[in-house]
């Protein structure tokens, strides 16, 4: 599983976005099917840095400048193994800049309905609520005031050698107050990730998909990420990797960066 629990802007843009747990390859914000097991359970914690970057235009269409902004989060996540095929999650995330505060929780679950999860094909559910933060909160641009639903089909392919994953996901994107640039309300996203399991210690991989977008300057918003998995011990792994969104309705450079690394611990 994988976090989704980011900044309203990162909606969908990962899962892709809004909270979930632990990864099918940490730091990739996509999901695979397998679960923790009965009785077991993981911890992640990271950090993102996102930066955005776009192309202010005069009534000519000429640039007058180039406009930035970044923020960055803490994101935690524990999931719990209820059943071989069952896991449940809560996702935590805090941002710490422009706006310092909590953002959306997230709760659910992920079903592993089909297939055999250590080798070959298997397929999986993942439902889940995103709790609403305060009125306060959703006015500084930290979240949503009421409660969305999130929905994940994903399916996985492993091998000794490499894997193969992918993730169809809905989120709702509701707000309590109206918005002069009324977002989106129905949040779609896919995605493709292959990942090359180079020895017992390291992987790495790409992740390409495209997401709804939010407003209304094009209708899906690319991205591309490229990550590297290291475990140093046994059930620990540490992960760093780089998301790309451009605006693909422009060709004047407008893009967002975002930069993970974290940990997840297994127990």
């Amino acid at each position: 599983m994988r976090f989704t629990v980011l900044p309203r802007r990162w909606a969908l843009l990962a899962c892709l976005v809004l909270p979930c747990s632990a990864n099918a390859f940490f730091p990739f914000d996509f999901d695979d099917a397998d679960t923790e097991g009965k009785g077991k359970s993981e911890i992640e914690m990271s950090f993102a840095y996102q930066k955005d970057r776009a192309i202010v235009l005069n009534d000519a269409g000429d640039e007058m400048e180039v406009a930035t902004d970044a923020s960055n989060t803490l994101l935690w996540s524990y999931t719990y193994g209820v059943t071989d095929n069952l896991d449940v999650f809560i996702n935590k995330a805090r941002q710490g800049n422009p706006y310092a505060g909590w953002l959306n929780t997230q709760v659910g679950a992920q079903w592993l309905f089909a297939g055999d999860q250590n080798r070959g094909w298997s397929f999986a559910l993942m439902p889940s609520l995103i709790l609403p933060v305060s009125q306060r909160s959703e006015a500084k641009g930290l979240g949503s005031a009421k409660t969305n639903f999130e929905l994940i089909w994903i399916s996985s392919y492993v091998s000794s050698d490499y894997e193969l994953h992918f993730n169809v996901g809905y989120s709702g994107n509701r707000y309590s107050r109206s918005i002069e640039d009324e977002p989106r309300r129905h949040l779609w996203s896919v995605s493709v990730a292959p990942i090359w399991v180079l020895n017992e210690q390291w992987s790495l991989g790409v992740s390409l998909g495209a997401a709804t977008n939010t407003d209304d300057t094009g209708k899906y918003t690319p991205f591309g990420q490229f990550g590297i998995s290291y475990t140093p011990i046994k059930n620990v792994q540490v992960g760093l990797g780089v998301m790309v969104s451009p605006n693909w309705r422009k060709t004047d450079g407008s893009r967002s960066t975002t930069m993970t690394a974290g940990l997840s611990y297994d127990f």
